[in-house]
């Protein structure tokens, strides 16, 4: 089963520095993982798949998409989640089947134990 999101752009919340510092520090105590993200958008109200990093008014695709990651805790920023994507939109362009890779925070704590037990075939 394929799962996809639309992703809808929403003006950026105001959050005071505090609530950035706790959440920051709190994303370092999880595990993460790699994964591929596929989704589609309408692109009528984005200017493309590509962050233009030099715009502060940008309305793209992938600093939608990262709003989001930061906000939910997934990812501090897109620098240090490895991110990487398989081709990109140019403006009012639409996307199905758009695929982004990342490494995202997980729900198991830091030193958690997560193993897989490989004698369990035995036939005895």
């Amino acid at each position: 089963t394929t799962t996809t999101t639309i992703i809808t752009p929403s003006p950026p919340l105001p959050s005071s520095s505090k609530d950035s510092n706790k959440q920051a520090a709190g994303r370092t105590n999880y595990l993460t993982r790699h994964i591929a993200l596929q989704f589609h958008y309408d692109g009528a109200s984005y200017s493309g798949l590509a962050e233009n990093m030099n715009s502060p008014t940008d309305k793209s695709v992938e600093r939608t998409l990262f709003a989001a990651l930061e906000k939910t805790c997934l990812v501090t920023s897109r620098s240090d989640c490895q991110y990487s994507r398989c081709g990109r939109t140019d403006k009012g362009v639409s996307a199905f089947g758009q695929v982004v890779a990342l490494r995202v925070a997980t729900s198991f704590p830091v030193g958690s134990c997560v193993s897989r037990d490989d004698d369990d075939d035995d036939d005895d």
